[in-house]
């Protein structure tokens, strides 16, 4: 196997097309990569794209594309691209596309499944000038399977640069690291109480890595690990003197009402979702303290270990990193029986989620001229008719969505989703259709799964399909067990 760290020196060498082929070789293609005339470029699709491109054939049908884009658009967008018009127009080949920028340190490395009709797009896109233990160990697994056959080495591929894979190894070393903290965790409170907490701690420290990704915590991508190196030379104590006026001082005070310690942390928005208020479990056990040594094990094995994107898993795009979707998977599967009982927290699998979605958005939209066929087609991708994207502009205006029992909020973040989906079907920017989270089961409120998945998508979204989301709640509206979530686009 590969050693990581040959894994991680490839990767950060990769800038372009010739240090892209030493990730090639490393995968299982060990040709010459051949450079594409401009016939050639066309009759793939990829012409406008790319800037450099060069083919390296593998064993049977499996093909490398080795490419450097150009700055105009997000290094996502082109890889996307560029999979949907390689799946059309050669969907006898298998590829393992590898592109990088020059003029940023952006590198992705993509294969899809070409057994639909939209391919999925399975994506490990990084930072080469920061290569974390979970890079380079997806580069190492696609090295590993280089002697099997064509087929069995692409599906090898789309699992290795899948979620699920990454999702599993994730989900053991949470467990271990809130099993930890908890243990070691000083004060009266029992185990139960002390395992809850560190959750929650854990938990938001997980959701603000969500923000680092996106430079919002003060312009620093490394905000947390920084503050925690800084602690140590300190004295230490990071959970007393960082976490506590970071979580109630600061992210869950308005910026004008801050004090001088907490505007010491620099530009860090206000998020009044609930998640950094005094939970009632810290209001019990005040004296609670979380141990630095336990902490920072979190830091080395969780956060500087693993990528974090705002972007979920979709149908056309499953990206080796940890999204806020597997953060509530995570929440809830570490949630003792006891508290998933009486707060009827139940994960519900994405894929049921996207058919319900799917089928109540054609329901409430399909009516003539617009039919159920040309919404499924928009939904999967596809351009809708000129003559019917007036109308469904309108019904999406139009539209608005309730969930009574929203947990976690799996249904309306995947509504919201796909309702841009069909907004961009239409041709259309930006949706403005509104979607209402309120959880009436024995009055509470929507738990605090929904308040990490909104919340992400209130600060980020995917700014770079230029979908913006928010979460706010009405001014008028008291603070109460039937308080009302409203997230919507704009």
């Amino acid at each position: 196997m590969l050693p990581l760290r040959s894994a991680a020196q490839l990767l950060a060498a990769a800038s372009n097309v010739g240090s892209l082929a030493a990730i090639a070789a490393a995968a299982g293609f060990t040709a010459s990569p051949l450079p594409l005339d401009v016939d050639a470029c066309t009759a793939l699709g990829v012409r406008d794209i790319v800037r450099d491109v060069r083919i390296v054939p593998g064993a049977g049908t499996l093909r490398a594309m080795l490419i450097e884009c150009p700055s105009r658009q997000p290094l996502r967008e082109s890889v996307g691209t560029i999979a949907a018009r390689l799946a059309a127009r050669s969907p006898h080949l298998l590829w393992l596309v590898i592109a990088a920028r020059r003029d940023s340190t952006e590198l992705a490395i993509v294969a899809w499944s070409t057994d639909r009709a939209t391919p999925r797009v399975s994506a490990l896109v990084m930072d080469r000038a920061h290569v974390l233990a979970s890079d380079a160990l997806a580069l190492a697994s696609l090295a590993a399977t280089s002697s099997a056959a064509d087929v069995l080495t692409h599906a090898s591929w789309l699992e290795v640069l899948g979620r699920e894979a990454l999702t599993r190894r994730f989900y053991r070393t949470l467990e271990g690291v809130v099993a930890e903290v908890a243990e070691d965790a000083r004060g009266e409170a029992p185990l139960r109480d002390r395992h809850e907490l560190a959750l929650l701690h854990l938990s938001r420290l997980l959701f603000l890595s969500f923000l680092e990704t996106k430079g919002w915590l003060d312009g620093d991508r490394r905000f947390l690990a920084n503050g925690f190196a800084r602690c140590m030379e300190r004295g230490g104590s990071y959970h007393k003197r960082v976490l506590r006026p970071l979580f109630f001082g600061t992210l869950n005070t308005a910026v004008a009402s801050r004090a001088p310690a907490a505007r010491a942390f620099g530009a860090v928005p206000f998020l009044n979702g609930g998640l950094f208020a005094p939970a009632p479990l810290e209001r019990r056990w005040p004296r609670v303290q979380l141990t630095d040594s336990s902490l920072g094990r979190a830091f080395g094995d969780l956060f500087a270990r693993y990528r974090f994107t705002a972007r979920e898993d979709s149908a056309a795009w499953s990206e080796a990193a940890i999204d806020p979707e597997m953060l509530g998977k995570a929440f809830e599967s570490l949630m003792s029986s006891r508290e998933r009982r009486s707060s009827g927290a139940f994960y519900t699998p994405q894929a049921l989620v996207m058919e319900v979605t799917r089928s109540a958005l054609t329901s409430a939209l399909a009516r003539p001229p617009l039919t159920r066929e040309v919404l499924e087609r928009s939904l999967a991708g596809e351009e809708i008719p000129p003559e019917t994207a007036p109308i469904l502009r309108t019904r999406i205006a139009d539209l608005r969505v309730l969930d009574p029992a929203c947990g976690s909020g799996a249904f309306l973040v995947h509504t919201l989703e796909s309702l841009a989906a069909l907004q961009c079907a239409a041709a259309r920017g930006a949706a403005t259709g509104a979607v209402d989270a309120i959880d009436l089961r024995r009055g509470r409120e929507p738990d605090r799964r929904l308040a990490v998945r909104a919340q992400t998508l209130a600060v980020g979204g995917d700014r770079e399909r230029g979908i913006g989301w928010h979460a706010s709640r009405p001014a008028a509206e008291p603070r109460s067990a039937h308080s009302r979530r409203r997230l919507a686009l704009r």
